[in-house]
């Protein structure tokens, strides 16, 4: 079971006259830092914005090499209609959301998954190679309605302690091949990650809402991870290179 071994985003004044966006005879000033009607690059530099609106949006694509941003938005941290990359090779990424963290999505929301919940799109793929993303979420932690790969990095997931939210989320499924990901959250809508991961993951399930840390060790008494959500917490899925397959761990929590 290659998937569990527990066998389960100030610049107001460039806001308006940039962009094809909507009726274009609008006088309305716009409420977006940064946008663009075609494509949007950042190779460096520092940007902070605090918008009501999207703080970058972009009608074409967006691509974000280095640099760092500081983001404050009413609404989209950074929206792209076409391809938004983020090269999420090194350095850091921390998100903070009312609803998700990051959400791969088409836009079509035509087609439901197999439990009536999100939308479903085989053209959506949100991969994370590297680098230190941590996620703090009112909403879905990651949300892919495609795949969701995580390859690399350091991933961490405050997640949701709504029922109706997961702490990961995908139209179809999560694949982990590297890294280390720390996801918690509610236990409802709790997803896994899938059979075709080549990395191991413990699933862990909490018959009652946590809030003390949580550690896991290795037969020999080894810490694996230890981790203190935010929040309170009845989901936790832990995948780790040092996770293996036919190996015996123990689950330490409550103090």
């Amino acid at each position: 079971n290659g998937g569990n071994s527990t066998g389960n985003n100030g610049f107001g004044g460039f806001g308006g006259g940039m962009t094809q966006e909507g009726n274009q005879n609008k006088t309305e000033e716009s409420k977006k830092g940064l946008k663009a009607g075609n494509c949007i690059t950042i190779n460096d530099g520092v940007i902070t914005a605090v918008c009501e609106d999207d703080s970058v949006h972009s009608n074409g694509n967006i691509d974000i090499n280095s640099g760092t941003l500081t983001l404050s938005s009413g609404n989209d941290g950074i929206h792209s209609d076409e391809t938004l990359t983020i090269n999420v090779e090194n350095g850091n990424i921390s998100v903070m959301s009312s609803d998700d963290g990051f959400n791969a999505s088409d836009g079509s929301g035509s087609s439901m998954q197999p439990g009536g919940f999100g939308d479903v799109s085989s053209d959506c793929e949100l991969n994370i190679n590297g680098g230190y993303v941590y996620v703090n979420a009112s909403g879905d932690g990651i949300d892919s309605n495609g795949v969701l790969n995580i390859n690399g990095g350091t991933v961490i997931v405050d997640g949701p302690v709504s029922g109706g939210d997961g702490a990961l989320d995908s139209g179809s499924e999560i694949v982990v091949a590297g890294g280390i990901l720390v996801a918690a959250g509610s236990s409802q809508m709790a997803e896994l990650p899938s059979d075709n991961s080549t990395q191991y993951s413990l699933s862990l399930g909490f018959a009652q809402t946590q809030t003390s840390s949580v550690c896991v060790k290795d037969s020999d008494g080894n810490v694996i991870l230890s981790f203190q959500p935010s929040k309170e917490y009845s989901s936790v899925v832990i995948s780790t290179p040092e996770i293996k397959s036919g190996s015996e761990y123990s689950v330490y929590y409550g103090g």
